[in-house]
């Protein structure tokens, strides 16, 4: 099994050689896949404090 320094030195020169947007974003997409399967609870609270607060857009909405 992999640790997190051993993830991070595998995936690092794969990420610098990026040379299209769309590469990058599919390689990003890949990394949060496996983040997502291996952890899903810390993936959970990432997505958490990344969301935008939607209870202020209602409350704008309505007026």
């Amino acid at each position: 099994m992999l640790n997190a320094e051993d993830w991070i030195s595998k995936l690092k020169p794969l990420l610098s050689n990026v040379n299209h947007p769309i590469e990058g974003m599919f390689y990003l997409f890949i990394i949060s896949l496996i983040f997502r399967w291996r952890w899903p609870k810390t993936w959970n609270s990432f997505l958490e404090s990344v969301s935008a607060n939607t209870e202020n857009i209602r409350d704008k909405e309505v007026d």
